[in-house]
């Protein structure tokens, strides 16, 4: 399983790379001079209404993709579509590269992050369906876990072009992500078809070699296929078709399930993780050196990939809700201590900045990304869950698109210019989803499918799911 699992990890890889890229590219002095403009006392500068564009809609096209994709796999499968959007990345990384404007930039942009979105909704949703419950937290967490890979690997590759002041510098940036795609046309077709896919498409015999090549064949095939297919009955039980529309996901107890996952996915963005990803360009308009501000942002996903691992033991043993309400509590108090060094003077303050910025960022893939995707996961039925990971893609995306757009307004020198006082709006923000949070989000470590339906079904508190689940556990038996 965790050799198979390990295919939808290059997906994270390719989005965490993407993700590095379009915040880190833009504080490359070679970008910055082949893209920007400059002032009439000779500084150099990216006009916020591009820099704002280049995030924004690249959020937009993987919100796009997120969704349409939701269609086309439960028509053609997993693993075709992961193979089809991998070909549609490496098209729209070449319009990226060989990019000599501003709008034609965007439009390469946009193609990839129409991939990428696409993709990782495929990842999570196949992940999810290949794993068992014990391991499937750990599972959708190793996807963050490449993803923070790649980050700090695409941030060392961006440090050591950052001295070229020549275009085929971030060029080449933009290049390294060929080969990502190329594995994952290459890998993909060797992977087993969700089984959970085959049964609701009848093909049972299929989804029974699925199943044995996922865990084994000397491994309870047999009962592990009846009882996937009877969960998977039940669900489809009282509906015309296997897979639900995105419509059946706002109906119901599955209304309850899909706007928690929205509010679990678009967490992230609204605590400040717009801020955080342009933190180099940021912390580069404040006065710190362009090769430090590259050096703490590697040091902090150095950080980020050891808090991860060390995630999946909290993950296991004390649960999703605990690890994911610590996020929003952090963030509000440091993004206020940001703000606040806005009004302290000296180089300190600045560094300041640059190493609680790099720590949120840190602390946020823990809590908000790894036990928030863990949560997604978990909370939908088999029958929408392609769908619903559609959506929480989507979701992700759409908020992502908004603030990333807002937030160069906030701090950038040619608009509102708040600095480092962008930290009191952001902390305000995580303060409000932290109250939110504490009534929405449900504990559901150790939970099964099927305990977890009944918890909807019988519209148990998000609060309540642990102490219900004995409950939970004889009905579903």
């Amino acid at each position: 399983m965790l050799c198979y699992a390990s295919a939808a990890f290059l997906v994270g890889a390719c989005f965490g790379y993407d993700g590095i890229i379009n915040g880190a590219s833009i504080a490359m002095p070679a970008f910055t001079l082949y893209f920007g403009e400059t002032t009439p006392d000779g500084q150099t500068y990216l006009p916020s209404v591009w820099t704002s564009l280049w995030t924004a809609m690249t959020g937009l096209a993987q919100a796009l993709g997120g969704f349409g994709i939701g269609f086309a796999m439960d028509r053609l499968g997993r693993k075709w579509t992961m193979v089809g959007m991998a070909m549609f990345s490496v098209t729209g990384v070449a319009v990226q590269f060989v990019a000599n404007s501003r709008a034609a930039l965007l439009v390469g942009k946009m193609l990839n992050g129409l991939a990428i979105g696409a993709l990782f909704a495929i990842a999570t949703a196949w992940a999810s369906e290949i794993s068992s419950a014990r391991l499937r937290g750990i599972i959708q967490s190793s996807l963050i876990l490449f993803q923070t890979c790649m980050q700090m690997l695409g941030l060392g590759i961006i440090r050591a072009l950052i001295a070229d002041m020549r275009p085929r510098a971030f060029k080449t940036a933009f290049a390294i992500q060929w080969p990502l795609a190329a594995v994952l046309v290459l890998v993909f077709p060797f992977v087993p078809e969700s089984p959970v896919y085959l049964i609701n498409k009848g093909r049972l015999e299929e989804a029974k070699k699925s199943i044995a090549a996922i865990y084994g064949k000397t491994n309870s095939i047999d009962a592990r296929f009846t009882h996937l297919v009877g969960m998977i009955r039940r669900e489809n039980s009282g509906h015309e078709v296997a897979a639900g529309g995105y419509l059946d996901c706002f109906k119901g107890t599955d209304l309850r399930r899909t706007l928690s996952v929205i509010f679990i996915i678009s967490g992230l963005n609204v605590c400040g993780a717009q801020l955080l990803t342009q933190n180099i360009y940021f912390l580069l308009i404040a006065g710190l050196p362009v090769k430090h501000t590259f050096d703490i942002g590697i040091g902090g996903f150095a950080l980020s990939i050891c808090l991860v691992i060390a995630s999946w033991t909290v993950l296991e043993r004390l649960g999703r809700r605990g690890l994911f309400l610590s996020g929003p509590l952090v963030s509000a108090v440091l993004l206020f201590a940001i703000g606040g060094l806005h009004y302290v003077s000296g180089v300190g303050a600045v560094w300041a900045v640059a190493v609680m910025m790099n720590l949120l960022i840190a602390w946020g893939v823990v809590t908000f990304v790894s036990a928030g995707w863990a949560l997604t996961a978990e909370l939908s039925t088999y029958r929408l869950r392609a769908k619903t990971q559609s959506i929480a893609v989507v979701s992700n995306a759409i908020v992502q698109w908004a603030f990333s757009f807002v937030t160069p307004y906030l701090y950038n020198i040619d608009a509102a210019n708040l600095g480092a006082r962008t930290g009191f709006v952001y902390g305000g923000l995580a303060t409000i989803y932290l109250a939110a949070a504490f009534w929405i989000v449900p504990e559901t470590k150790g939970l099964s499918v099927a305990e977890v339906d009944w918890m909807f079904e019988n519209q148990v508190s998000s609060r309540r799911f642990q102490t219900m689940r004995d409950q939970a556990r004889a009905a579903a038996a």
